[in-house]
């Protein structure tokens, strides 16, 4: 697991399986909710960038599954899968990049990560960006064997 950090606030945390990277990154969000409105737009900006995108509707609702070109010479792509869900004032969203981008085996992984997600915006300082910090729950550290990512 790794976290995305400005000073000592994380703004995101990146978990790697398999070849694979889920990052998970929280927002705010006006009311009636922002993963409809970010779908279009992670499209648009997805097709600037000369991507292949197709909305679907998988087990968490309405994603996005790509294919971002890599580099500059765009010989290469990466495949890259969105996932969103609103809550009341945030929005939580996942962007699964890899092998595990096309794999239906690692969305229910996913799928799993984000129902066990608690998000928790009392304390939230967003930035203008409307990013959230994230903060990590008083168990005294990740245990992988009392608590596994994946069962």
């Amino acid at each position: 697991m790794d976290a995305q950090s400005q000073g000592e606030d994380a703004y995101g945390a990146t978990l790697s399986v398999g070849g694979s990277h889920l990052e998970l990154q929280l927002y705010s969000a006006p009311e009636g909710g922002l993963w409809d409105w970010s779908l279009g737009e992670l499209a648009a900006k997805i097709a600037a960038r000369g991507g292949e995108v197709q909305e679907i509707t998988g087990q968490l609702g309405t994603e996005i599954r790509s294919t971002i070109p890599a580099g500059d010479s765009g010989s290469a792509s990466v495949a890259v899968r969105f996932v969103g869900c609103d809550g009341p004032g945030w929005m939580l969203r996942g962007v699964l990049t890899g092998p595990g981008a096309d794999s239906d085996i690692l969305q229910e992984q996913v799928r799993r990560i984000f129902l066990r997600t608690v998000v928790d915006t009392r304390d939230a300082r967003p930035l203008p960006n409307g990013l959230i910090a994230l903060r990590w729950p008083p168990l005294g550290g990740w245990n992988e064997t009392d608590t596994p990512l994946f069962d």
